[in-house]
């Protein structure tokens, strides 16, 4: 029974109760709502699902929501409610026949005036006897496999939409439907598939070079046909006993989005003759096909593949390793439209979409049009094409600003343009994406070799084996297309008959080795800088080395390619590159989505020996927001030394959607899993009944605390190696070697003087009998009165008192060690807390604390760490890039010049600032006029607000709880403390980490980290910083001040804090013993407020006197910067 109360709006109070219908309503909601965000990813966002939400959804719903509540103080008006009847029709509540049910349901809103009874979203959809009479309902799919925008569009809400491009899926959803993706790959594993589609999707590579622009039609119709096919093979038609009724599946039709023509039904002729008649691989029959596909679609963007016409007619060859390369990015473009010549093209090929891997010489004309698309990635750069570069640095450099990092194929490559300041990674070669879906089902049988000299090999090798050639014959050479069908054959060579493949040829060894082949790759005279950081990938036969014998035997054992992790990583990073950086219309991750291309077939899957850990848990309680590259790398870099680990992380406040989920694209076995604490707490065989229900009716209340998240997240580490047993990492810790399976039952003092265990780190059996005392004694403080500003009560302290607890029983005992073992600080806590920042200081190699034979894992403590600026050449800045996987999502190093000496407002602070003494809200006044302005700015996504001289944070708590707060009307602002004293800015710390930790404040030593580490500021306090004022020191006069602190010092100051302010910023100072309008600056300033507070006594530059400030002689520096047009 679902009941609607007379006082709320059907549609709404459906949402509310969120019944059987509650989707339904909400779709009607949508389709009728002013969608009021720009949809700018793949799927909304959190962040603009919420901003619809609240423009829209709040003021329909508030009424209903607070009915809601007034129903549940009152049983006598609920029970009224309920009996007020809405539906009863049991076929609707049944769920025997969901479609039948939502019919209904539209017809009751219909009676209800919801919905017209002319509206054709309604109507359609129900088949029709000859008498007009309605005999059942169809399932009907509207399809849409073009990359481009759908026209025509007539929603229908009884419809299910499949869009394969993003195009499509944001006119969808503007339009308040859901569509769905589409996986080719993923229909293709039914007996009635037409060997005919299985070569059409199994070489969409080859099939976009035969048939350009009519590629995406074909696509369009296998797509239909593969979905009826489908359906026909599930027995769509058939009759089938449900419960104690004999129902029919409906029909289904497949259509083309927008065009009605073209229904074509699962039971229909149409259907019937497409089979019989349709061939993907043959050109487009337009009398067969037109009335299903819109022939006359209009393809704008141009996708193109790099040519060699120039190259081969100028040096007479033709080795189809060049063209072979052009098969990995044919494989992401939706379809073919040119062909741009590497030698001569590039200066032309205005506003076409291509990658340009390969080889770069001399001939090159470069650069490339400047509005072409080409995305730099597996580059390699011969001797000949290092001038060309040389002379075009500034293309490189705005490339890489635009787009990201390029990708080096080789290490020659990525040293030459990282020594000209180019931003780069080592890709490797592009070939290594290359993917064959094996529509041909038969074992891979035979030994291939593809140019070697074979009186090199074994008799026994060359009476078995195969020989081909990469080069194309010259009387074919001078035809692309016959350069490439020689290039696709080879391919198809190792995708259908290659067992072991033997050759000489590096793009003969990277595609079989990324179909996972084991290659052979003979070397002669060693590949220079073509193989360099590339030949390791495969198994070497030097055929130079005198005394080398063939190690290989019969090719019977010869097992999986030596460095399979090393290239499943390069793989992941060029699917990373595609989908994060260089695929701005999202064509390419689309089209990769449509072929199942993703996620990657892991070539290392399955073949990690048994001596490592295999489960890990990370858990995330901040809102998506706070999740950065950081968390990233640290999972990355559990994969490194893990790859076929799986890893758990444990969040509700993330899901799909992320950063994080290019890992399981990538193929490692990682997932998103919600909790219950509750439902945890319950599976704990340390934990009591009566335990359990009395926490869960304290949770609501405990939950509202400030700290309860933390408190929560240290109860659940310990429940889920409880449960699961593995390895618990917080994500801010960073693996440094393999976890070893015998290491197991540890934790580690956080210190050397064994102060505390920390538990960012452990790893345990499940069932461990001390994480269950753990457990017991942590309840137990719980209901014995919960102490929520005890920020370690149920982390490091619960778990040191429960270990001491148990020392004093068993002492040194084997027995305890078996059960718990606590290990030194430095197998997990190389770095305290106190001295982490070192950690992302340059040249601090040699003070390094880490053990390179101890340590396990590095702890970068958020906590103390987020406004430290990772500097180049430092000890983390290697911890962050040595075990990446995502190599290409550089961490962005800040240059390693502030540690011998200070810049201008440093000298300033220092030589002035004798005190420290701060307090809350110290000048009410200017922050409420900072507020009032940054209200009135122009909208900026996130504030950035610094405090120079941010002692021991008070300033920037006040300001982040009582004025630029979410509350206040700046969900986004972050604030930034600057000091230079370490005491200080460890209280500052460790009191944001204590009582606020939940919010944006970071701190950072001035002496460490430049400026403007975080970009410019919206706003910047400089309060009783540029003053000297200690009456302990005797008299003040002018000379007092200006021997420790001139009128120029002040100056510079202002002018580097000036340089670090946005235009149209917010400068504000109180207590200068300088007047902010004597300096060169003032004429770009406005004033904008005297605030009360300023009592400093000035000096008078001009007249050489001393002010004795009473707050009325003379305004205080306040001023807006200068907006500069």
């Amino acid at each position: 029974m679902v009941t609607f109360p007379k006082s709320c709006s059907t549609e709404h109070w459906g949402l509310v109760y969120q019944s059987t219908l509650g989707p339904l309503m909400l779709v009607h909601i949508l389709i009728r709502s002013p969608w009021c965000s720009v949809i700018t990813s793949f799927w909304p966002t959190e962040q603009e699902l919420l901003k619809w939400a609240d423009r829209y959804l709040r003021r329909h719903l508030e009424p209903c929501v607070k009915k809601v509540i007034e129903l549940d103080a009152n049983d006598s008006a609920f029970r009224e409610v309920l009996n007020e009847p809405f539906i009863t029709n049991p076929d609707i509540m049944s769920g025997l026949y969901p479609l039948r049910g939502i019919e209904l349901a539209y017809d009751t809103l219909r009676n209800w005036s919801l919905i017209s009874s002319s509206d054709e979203s309604v109507t359609t959809g129900i088949r029709r006897s000859a008498s007009g009479t309605s005999i059942s309902s169809f399932k009907v799919i509207e399809l849409w496999t073009y990359p481009v925008q759908p026209f025509g569009v007539k929603p229908n809400l009884r419809h299910s939409y499949i869009c394969s491009y993003h195009s499509c899926r944001t006119t969808m959803f503007e339009m308040g439907i859901v569509s769905q993706p589409l996986n080719l790959k993923s229909l293709m594993s039914h007996s009635n598939v037409p060997s005919s589609y299985r070569n059409f999707i199994g070489d969409q590579h080859w099939f976009k070079i035969l048939h350009q622009y009519e590629f995406p039609h074909h696509v369009q119709l296998v797509s239909i046909m593969l979905l009826l096919l489908e359906h026909e093979s599930k027995g769509g038609g058939a009759w089938d006993k449900v419960g104690s009724r004999a129902i029919a599946e409906p029909p289904l039709c497949v259509m083309t989005v927008g065009l009605d023509s073209s229904e074509i039904c699962s039971d229909s002729s149409e259907f019937v003759s497409l089979k019989k008649k349709y061939d993907p691989t043959a050109p487009i029959n337009e009398d067969l096909v037109f009335q299903f596909i819109p022939l006359n679609i209009p393809f704008q963007e141009h996708f193109g593949i790099l040519g060699f016409d120039n190259w081969v007619s100028s040096t007479g060859k033709a080795n189809s390793g060049d063209e072979l390369q052009t098969f990995a990015g044919l494989q992401f473009l939706p379809y073919l439209s040119d062909y741009i010549d590497r030698e001569r093209g590039l200066p032309i090929a205005n506003q076409v979409n291509l990658f340009g891997n390969g080889w770069w010489g001399t001939r090159v004309a470069f650069p490339p049009h400047e509005s072409s698309n080409m995305i730099l990635v597996s580059m390699h750069m011969s001797s000949f094409f290092l001038q060309v570069a040389s002379d075009n640095l500034e293309y490189f450099k705005s490339y890489t600003h635009d787009i990201g990092p390029i990708g080096a194929r080789d290490i020659p490559s990525y040293e030459f343009l990282k020594g000209k300041g180019v931003p780069v990674f080592v890709s490797s070669c592009f070939s290594q994406m290359i993917s064959m879906y094996e529509h041909e089902k038969k074992k891979r049988t035979g030994i291939v070799i593809v140019d070697v000299e074979v009186e090199h090999l074994p008799k026994t090798i060359r009476l078995v084996a195969k020989n081909y050639s990469s080069y194309v014959p010259e009387d074919k050479m001078m035809s692309r297309f016959e350069r490439l069908k020689h290039a696709y054959n080879l391919l198809r060579i190792y995708a259908t008959e290659t067992k072991v493949l033997i050759t000489s040829q590096i793009h003969a060894a990277l595609p079989a080795s990324a179909l996972g082949i084991p290659v052979i790759f003979v070397e002669n005279t060693g590949g220079g800088d073509l193989t360099e950081g590339i030949s390791d990938l495969f198994h070497v036969y030097n055929v130079n080395n005198v005394n080398a014998s063939w190690p290989y035997g019969n090719l019977n054992d010869i097992g999986s390619n030596p460095q399979v992790h090393q290239q499943d990583r390069y793989r992941a990073s060029f699917w990373h590159y595609i989908k994060a950086r260089a695929d701005r219309k999202h064509h390419y991750e689309d089209t990769a989505r449509l072929f199942g291309l993703v996620p990657l077939t892991r070539l290392g899957k399955g073949t990690e020996s048994m001596h490592l850990h295999s489960l890990f848990h990370f858990i995330f309680t901040t809102p998506p927001k706070t999740l950065t590259v950081r968390v990233q790398r640290a999972i990355e870099a559990v994969f490194f030394h893990h790859p076929n680990a799986k890893v758990m992380l444990h969040s509700n406040t993330l899901s799909d959607g992320t950063i994080l989920d290019c890992f399981w694209e990538a193929g490692y076995d990682f997932g998103i899993y919600n909790y219950s604490f509750i439902n945890l707490l319950q599976s704990s065989s340390a934990i009591k009944t009566t335990e359990v229900n009395d926490i869960a009716m304290l949770l609501p209340n405990l939950r509202k605390e400030q700290y309860w998240y933390s408190h929560e997240t240290d109860f659940i580490r310990l429940l889920l190696l409880e449960r699961y047993g593995g390895v618990y990492l917080d994500t801010d810790m960073h693996v440094l070697r393999p976890f070893n399976s015998t290491i197991t039952n540890l934790v580690a003092w956080q210190d050397s003087n064994h102060r505390l265990i920390n538990g960012a780190a452990m790893v345990f059996e499940k069932g461990n009998k001390f994480l269950q005392s753990c457990l017991r004694k942590g309840v137990s403080t719980l209901l014995a009165g919960y102490e929520p500003q005890l920020w370690s009560t149920y982390g490091p302290n619960l778990l040191t008192s429960t270990y001491r607890e148990w020392f004093k029983v068993y002492k040194n005992n084997m027995t305890m060690t078996a059960i718990v073992d606590v290990a030194e600080n430095d197998v997990f806590y190389p770095y305290p807390y106190e001295i982490v920042h070192e950690c992302f200081q340059c040249n601090n190699e040699s003070k390094s604390p880490i053990n390179p034979t101890r340590t396990l894992a590095v702890h970068l403590n958020t906590k103390a760490t987020a406004g430290s600026a990772v500097e180049q050449n430092s000890v983390c800045s290697r911890i962050l890039t040595e075990s990446c996987i995502f190599c290409d999502d550089p961490i962005n190093f800040s240059n390693c010049t502030f540690h011998n000496s200070y810049d201008a407002a440093k000298q300033a602070v220092k030589a002035i600032e004798t005190s420290h003494f701060s307090k809350m809200n110290r000048y009410p006044d200017e922050f409420t006029a900072v507020q009032k302005f940054l209200k009135n700015m122009s909208t900026v996504a996130n504030r950035k607000i610094l405090s120079f001289g941010s002692s021991t944070g008070e300033e920037a708590i006040s300001l982040a709880t009582l004025y630029l707060n979410e509350k206040e009307g700046f969900p986004n602002a972050t604030i930034y403390g600057f000091d230079l004293d370490n005491p200080t800015l460890y209280k500052a710390r460790q009191k944001v980490a204590k009582y606020f930790e939940h919010l944006p404040i970071h701190f950072f030593n001035g002496q460490q980290t430049p400026l403007d580490v975080n970009g410019k500021y919206d706003a910047i306090f400089a309060n009783s910083v540029f003053c000297h004022h200690n009456p302990d020191a005797g008299p003040i006069t002018v000379e007092t001040i200006k021997s420790r602190f001139t009128f120029q010092d002040f100056e510079a100051a202002l002018l580097k804090l000036d340089a670090v302010l946005n235009d149209g910023g917010v400068l504000a100072m109180m207590n200068t013993n300088y007047y902010f309008v004597d300096t060169i600056l003032a004429q770009r300033y406005e004033l904008l407020a005297q605030c009360a507070g300023d009592s400093v006594p000035k000096v008078d530059i001009k007249k050489h006197v001393l002010v004795e400030n009473n707050e009325t002689t003379k305004p205080i520096a306040f001023g807006e910067k200068e907006r500069m047009e």
